[in-house]
């Protein structure tokens, strides 16, 4: 926070208004004699406003009764508008009953000044004023930047755990399980992917790796999934039940898998080392939930996670390979064609599809 020195103080902006050309005279000379430099003067409330419209000002010094808008109408103007309304306003006025000064209160003035001013009392008015003026704004200042810094944290974290997720996280939860009935989970992987980093220098090949998981973060969003996590050059993600009467996830995952296979073949570079990518995909029954507390991970776990990593596992580079449970789910099945029965390690025999080439 910026200190508030004579230098700042005296450089900020006062309004004064008055119908009265000899006490706008004798104001102004007097704040200027004084060391104040920005100086404005308005002969009614509509000179005032227009002034306000076009120039930050620190402080309003004004009388009470003007011709058009008077003093109380400006009073309410300036703070029923929200960018002025932390400006201090402070009432001038012959009229020193109690009810003026009651009146002007209620409606937000921040100071009451008498008519004949003494000058010592303006002075320390004002002073007064722009302090308080200065501390609003660096407070405003202040809750803009705590706004921002919460922003990039809430951010980060959406980036890192689902919303619903993060948001019970911020509330205090501390063990977070849900059961998901219906989802499809994708696994995809580079084929070959060790002896790549054999050949390529470290930067290159984090440079691709880079390439091909932000394109995939995309895809994530366009598909209306979720990025669970990735490994080495593996890359996983969840798609969930929208609806009650729908099992769409299972399209937007397969859908997403087809435009992720598809996709390296526009990296950069790939087609020099040979990259290509295989994908697998299976739908059930899904554990989801937090786990760890220094740096609490977002994961899920089931049958449906280990079939469809045996899905990747057990497919072809340029292909998605899909379980029955998926199979069964799709829109259109006319994209797959049925493999022969396979044995998958852990599970048993499986009937499993493939797509046509993406």
């Amino acid at each position: 926070m910026t200190h508030l020195t004579e230098e700042i103080l005296l450089s900020k902006h006062i309004l004064i208004v008055d119908d009265e050309d000899s006490f706008l005279e004798i104001f102004s000379w007097f704040l200027d004699n004084f060391g104040y430099k920005n100086i404005h003067k308005a002969n009614n409330g509509e000179q005032a406003l227009r002034i306000l419209e076009s120039q930050n000002c620190d402080i309003v010094l004004s009388d009470l009764n003007m011709p058009g808008i008077d003093g109380y109408q400006l009073l309410e103007k300036i703070k029923l508008n929200p960018e002025w309304r932390n400006i201090p306003v402070i009432i001038i006025s012959g009229a020193n009953d109690i009810q003026n000064i009651l009146r002007c209160i209620k409606r937000g003035a921040d100071d009451f000044l008498a008519k004949p001013i003494n000058h010592e009392l303006l002075l320390v008015r004002v002073h007064s004023g722009l302090e308080r003026k200065y501390l609003r704004d660096q407070e405003k200042i202040l809750y803009e930047e705590l706004d921002k810094e919460k922003q990039k944290s809430e951010k980060i974290l959406y980036n890192l755990i689902p919303q619903r997720i993060a948001d019970r996280l911020r509330h205090g939860e501390t063990i977070i399980a849900e059961s998901i009935e219906s989802a499809s989970v994708v696994f995809t992987d580079i084929v070959k992917f060790t002896d790549l980093s054999k050949k390529i220098p470290a930067t290159q090949l984090v440079d691709i790796l880079n390439q091909i998981f932000s394109n995939m973060d995309a895809l994530v969003d366009e598909f209306g999934l979720e990025k669970i996590k990735t490994v080495g050059d593996a890359y996983m993600c969840v798609g969930w039940l929208e609806k009650e009467s729908s099992h769409d996830h299972a399209d937007r995952c397969v859908a997403f898998a087809r435009e992720a296979v598809r996709n390296i073949k526009k990296i950069p570079n790939v087609d020099e080392f040979e990259i290509r990518m295989r994908a697998g995909v299976s739908s059930g029954q899904l554990i989801a939930g937090i786990i760890g507390n220094k740096r609490p991970m977002f994961d899920v776990w089931g049958q449906t996670v280990n079939i469809a990593s045996r899905m990747e596992s057990h497919g072809i580079k340029g292909h998605i390979h899909i379980s029955q449970a998926t199979y069964d789910l799709l829109t259109d099945k006319t994209l797959y064609t049925p493999r022969l029965i396979l044995e998958i390690k852990g599970i048993g025999k499986m009937q499993t599809y493939l797509s046509n080439s993406c």
